[in-house]
């Protein structure tokens, strides 16, 4: 591929983070957006850690190999693991944990605040051990990553189980809610209905934000086309993707032999 446009990179693992496509689409007008879904992991518990090493070694591998100029490393499970993998990189790289608890501590220093995430992403404590903080509100949330799998958003089942989880605490007077899924802020409608006074962390804008000043030094945006490929390595129907974003796309199987990243 001829290198007329930048190309950023995006790994993640589960989809977890694909709502993030969305940010970047808008803030950039002329470049190549690859996003690599990893292994499907879901949990922790029971992770065969080396075989999940060895996947996002190699995908990150794959991306390099694709001329990205940037790398967005959008999953906290693989930032937990992959470290190693990942300060090996000759790029820019762009930590989704690393973005948010420094835009907490630069502009909630010692407020107070809620940290929505599932069970593992708890008990793992990397976000909560980093933010300066007045008080901290952990928010399990593992029914409402269900809810997003199975694309129930704004129905009466979303409003019920985001109610069960930012319900305890209504009263806190909390000053944010932190996403560990930028998938989450999919939720926001939900969430303002029983957090009416709490700021929600744009987590995607943030990371937009900085791959813009790293890669493009903050300079108006080049006039032309984005193109965004999301790469798997099963065969997914398009569709499934639908609901998650709302820009232009198209899906690549890797293994099949029949598909080309780029045309």
């Amino acid at each position: 591929m001829e290198k007329e446009k930048k190309v950023i990179g995006v790994i993640d693992a589960d989809n977890n983070n694909i709502y993030v496509l969305n940010a970047l689409y808008n803030t950039f007008k002329n470049c190549e957006i690859l996003y690599y879904n990893t292994n499907t992991v879901e949990k922790y518990e029971g992770l065969d850690e080396e075989t999940f090493v060895s996947d996002v070694k190699n995908s990150i591998d794959f991306l390099i190999n694709n001329k990205v100029d940037i790398l967005v490393v959008a999953s906290d499970t693989i930032i937990e693991y992959c470290m190693p993998v990942i300060e090996e990189i000759k790029i820019p790289y762009i930590l989704i944990t690393e973005e948010t608890i420094n835009y907490i501590n630069e502009k909630y220093e010692y407020k107070n605040l809620g940290f929505l995430a599932c069970t593992s992403v708890i008990e793992a404590n990397m976000y909560q051990k980093n933010f300066r903080y007045n008080h901290l509100y952990n928010m399990t949330s593992d029914s409402l990553t269900e809810t997003l799998k199975n694309y129930k958003v704004k129905t009466s089942e979303s409003f019920q189980e985001t109610k069960m989880v930012v319900g305890p605490v209504s009263k806190k007077g909390l000053d944010i809610i932190i996403p560990s899924s930028i998938n989450y802020l999919m939720l926001k409608t939900e969430i303002f209905e029983f957090l009416k006074e709490v700021d929600l962390l744009p987590i995607d804008e943030v990371i937009a934000e900085k791959v813009n000043t790293m890669l493009y030094n903050n300079l108006p945006p080049i006039k032309g086309k984005t193109n965004v490929t999301i790469i798997e390595t099963v065969d997914k129907d398009k569709k499934e993707f639908d609901k998650y974003l709302q820009c232009d796309y198209r899906v690549v199987n890797i293994l099949n032999p029949k598909s080309k990243l780029f045309k």
